[in-house]
């Protein structure tokens, strides 16, 4: 059986390569900048200001309930991982004022 598969040049190849680390150069800047406005509206907000849900959060970011599951995981990781590096620095953060 003979193959039929076409020979990719390097230079399509290369030219695949780099659109493909753009197109994840971009997601990932979407991710970082979603999980910080997240992270501002879901663990850092004074007393008395209401929070959003995680599927308010997928509508407002129009992504879904899945994705803002993942990155409250990764926020939490975070807050974990700092607090065993500063723990003064995450109880300072996430103190809530008495009113």
């Amino acid at each position: 059986m003979a193959n039929n598969w076409s020979q990719i040049t390097a230079a399509c190849g290369f030219h695949a390569t780099g659109g493909r680390r753009a197109y994840n150069a971009q997601r990932h800047l979407a991710a970082v900048a979603r999980r910080d406005a997240l992270r501002w509206s879901v663990f850092w907000l004074p007393a008395g200001v209401p929070r959003i849900s995680q599927l308010e959060a997928a509508r407002r970011f129009g992504v879904s309930a899945a994705t803002i599951c993942r990155d409250m995981a990764t926020l939490r990781a975070e807050v974990e991982a700092w607090s065993t590096i500063a723990p003064w620095l995450v109880k300072a953060l996430t103190r809530q004022p008495t009113v």
